[in-house]
C-alpha cells in the first residue's frame, strides 16, 4: 500500500466550504493527492474478528479501507485504535462511533487517522487522548468529554474549531511543532463555559515554527496560558507574532533559566525566569543567555487590548447589560475599574476578568472606565432608563 502524507491548498479548503461539504478534509493520511476525499463508506456493516468494532468499507483506488462506525466492546477501559481491521487499513473513526461510552478512560492512536465530528461525544469517563502519528480532529470530535484532562498530539495533525467543546476539565495539551490549527481557540474552547487556567505546551523542537505562531495566536487571543519550549534553532527565525494578553513560560531545551530579558518591558514584560506577558502592540527583542552565548529573537505583539460599546447603549434600572469581552487582557493582571461617581451604574467582572457586565442602579447617564494590563484605559458612557 502506498503511503503519503499531504496537505491540501488553502484554496481547496475554501472550495470545500463553499460547496457545503460537511466532512472537511485538509490533510490526507495514507492516500494519493489525486484521489477524491472523502469517499462515502459502503452501506454494509461488518464486525471485527476480535469483536471490538463495527466497521464499513471505503474504496481507496484498488484498496478497501476501514471506516469505524461503532465501538462495541462494552467492557474495555482503554483502547488503542488498530492500524488495520481484518486486513483493511483503518482510515477513519466515524461520526458518533464512541458516543456515550461510559467505560473508556484512555484512547491512543498510533497510525494516521481521521476522527470525525462527535466521534467521542459524551465519553464521560475518558481522561486521556494520545495521537502518536498524523491525526485530524473535526469539529466537536470530543464534545462533552467532561473528564478529559490531558491531550497529547506528538506528530503532525489538524485541529478544527471546538474539537474539545465542553471538555470542562481539560487543563493541558501537548502538541508538536507541526500541528495545524483552525478557527476558534484551536479547539480547546467553549464559548459559554470557557476553561480557565488552560495550559498549552507547544514543543518547538523542529525547524518548522509557523504552526506554533498560529497556536499561540489563538491561544492568547482567548486569554489562555501556555508553555513554549525553545531551542537554539528557534532564535534564527523571523519575527514571532503573538497576541496581546498572552502569558507564556519560556524554557530553553526544556529547562528553566534565569537569564531571560526583554528589550521593552512596556510591550512584553519578561521576568528573568522566562515568564512572558504581552501587554500592548509593539515589538521587543527577547533574549536568553546560555553559558557564554546569548540568543535573541524579535517578538511582535500584533494588537492592543480591545473593548468597545456603542455610544447609545441603554439598560433598564435594576437590570444587567449583555456580556462584553475585553480582548487581550493578561490573565495575571487585574483590571482597574472606575465606576460612576453618581452611582448610576457599576461594572461587574465575570470569570477571569476578560468579560464584564454593567448593572444599572438608578436612572441617569453613567461614565465608566476600565484600565487593562495597567496600560490602556477605556472610557465610555451608558444610559440607565
Amino acid at each position: 500500500m502506498k503511503k503519503t502524507v499531504f496537505f491540501k491548498r488553502v484554496s481547496a479548503i475554501i472550495m470545500v466550504l463553499c460547496l457545503g461539504v460537511t466532512s472537511m478534509i485538509t490533510a490526507g493520511a495514507t492516500w494519493d493527492d489525486e484521489d477524491v476525499w472523502p469517499p462515502e463508506p459502503k452501506d454494509e456493516v461488518y464486525t471485527s474478528q476480535d469483536g471490538s468494532f463495527e466497521y464499513k468499507l471505503m474504496e481507496r483506488g484498488t484498496d478497501l479501507t476501514a471506516y469505524i462506525s461503532k465501538f462495541i466492546d462494552e467492557s474495555a477501559n482503554s483502547v488503542e485504535i488498530p492500524s488495520e481491521i481484518d486486513g483493511h487499513r483503518v482510515d477513519v473513526i466515524g461520526n458518533n462511533a464512541f458516543e456515550n461510552n461510559t467505560k473508556l478512560t484512555s484512547v491512543k492512536t498510533t497510525s494516521d487517522i481521521l476522527i470525525y465530528t462527535n466521534a467521542f461525544t459524551n465519553c464521560k469517563a475518558l481522561k486521556t487522548f494520545i495521537a502518536e502519528n498524523f491525526v485530524l480532529l473535526e469539529t466537536k470530535a470530543f464534545n462533552g468529554c467532561s473528564a478529559l484532562g490531558s491531550v497529547s498530539i506528538n506528530k503532525t495533525g489538524v485541529i478544527y474549531n471546538n474539537a474539545f467543546y465542553s471538555c470542562k476539565n481539560l487543563k493541558e495539551a501537548s502538541v508538536s511543532s507541526d500541528i495545524n490549527l483552525y478557527n476558534d481557540s484551536i479547539g480547546f474552547y467553549d464559548k459559554n463555559k470557557k476553561v480557565d487556567n488552560f495550559v498549552m505546551k507547544i514543543t518547538l523542537d523542529k525547524e518548522k515554527f509557523g504552526a506554533n505562531d498560529q497556536a499561540l495566536y489563538y491561544c492568547s487571543y482567548n486569554g489562555f496560558k501556555s508553555k513554549v519550549m525553545m531551542t537554539k534553532k528557534d532564535f534564527t527565525s523571523d519575527n514571532y507574532n503573538i497576541h496581546c494578553g498572552i502569558e507564556t513560560a519560556l524554557k530553553y531545551n526544556g529547562k528553566t533559566l534565569k537569564t531571560w530579558k526583554s528589550s521593552d518591558n512596556s510591550v512584553i514584560k519578561l521576568t528573568k525566569n522566562g515568564k512572558l506577558t504581552a501587554l500592548k502592540k509593539g515589538t521587543a527583542k527577547i533574549s536568553v543567555k546560555v553559558g557564554k552565548n546569548t540568543y535573541t529573537r524579535v517578538f511582535k505583539v500584533t494588537k492592543n487590548p480591545g473593548f468597545s460599546i456603542r455610544k447609545d447603549y441603554k439598560i433598564k434600572k435594576g437590570s444587567k447589560s449583555q456580556t462584553f469581552d475585553i480582548i487581550g487582557k493578561a490573565p495575571s493582571i487585574k483590571n482597574i475599574y472606575t465606576n460612576d461617581k453618581n452611582g448610576v451604574a457599576k461594572i461587574v467582572e465575570k470569570a477571569s476578568g476578560n468579560k464584564i457586565v454593567i448593572k444599572g442602579l438608578k436612572k441617569g447617564t453613567a461614565t465608566l472606565k476600565i484600565k487593562v494590563n495597567n496600560w490602556k484605559t477605556f472610557k465610555f458612557t451608558i444610559k440607565v432608563v
